[in-house]
Formats: structure tokens, C-alpha cells, sequence
């Protein structure tokens, strides 16, 4: 019973993947450090019911990494389908934050996220 996994490639591709990722985390990161601060400062609370924010986050990462070949294999386009999430929920966040609706802003990360992957 062979499980080999398929290979997932060194070449320049890969590399270009690496940097793309990289800028969209930190562009996301800088654009959204507010409530990701907050978050941090809920989820380092260990008496609040919000303290185990960083093991779904840990558990989340783990499962990525457990489907990385499957990943790898993934095409790297462009999709102007998801900038429409991204733009009202930018809008929504924007609006959450000024407006001090940290419960919403926050919840709006994981969308955002997602819609900055997907597009």
C-alpha cells in the first residue's frame, strides 16, 4: 500500500505563491491592525470566555498545513468576483470601527480574509 503524496514543486511558481501570500498577510495585518489588537487583547484574557482564540487559530493552521499538497496544487489567479465581499465588507468594517462597534468589526475579519484569499 504506497501513499505517496504528490510533489509539491521548488521552482520559481512556488516562490512567487510565498511572496504573494506574504504581501496579502501583511497588507491585511496593516490595514486591520486595530481590531486585530483587540483581538489579541480578548483572546490573552485567560478568565473571559474568548481565551481559546489562539488554539482555533493553532488548530486552523494545522489543518492547512495537513492539506498543503492538495493547496500547492491550487491555480493563482486573479478573481474580480470576490472584490465585491471585500469592498462591502471593508465598507462594513470601516463603518464597525468608526461607529465603536468592536463586536462587528471583528466579526468581519474572518470574511475579509477569506474574500482576500478567494479574490
Amino acid at each position: 500500500m504506497s501513499t505517496d503524496a504528490p510533489s509539491v514543486s521548488k521552482g520559481p511558481q512556488d516562490r512567487q505563491r510565498w511572496f504573494w501570500l506574504l504581501l496579502l498577510g501583511l497588507l491585511f495585518a496593516g490595514a486591520y491592525a486595530q481590531t486585530l489588537w483587540s483581538l489579541h487583547l480578548r483572546w490573552t484574557k485567560f478568565d473571559e470566555s474568548y481565551s481559546h482564540g489562539y488554539l482555533l487559530l493553532g488548530l486552523s493552521v494545522y489543518f492547512a498545513w495537513l492539506q498543503r499538497h492538495r493547496l500547492a496544487g491550487a491555480r493563482l489567479a486573479f478573481n474580480p468576483l470576490f472584490v465585491v465581499p471585500l469592498l462591502l465588507g471593508s465598507i462594513g468594517w470601516c463603518l464597525a470601527t468608526m461607529l465603536g462597534v468592536q463586536a462587528l468589526a471583528q466579526l468581519l475579519l474572518p470574511i475579509l480574509l477569506l474574500a482576500a484569499l478567494a479574490a
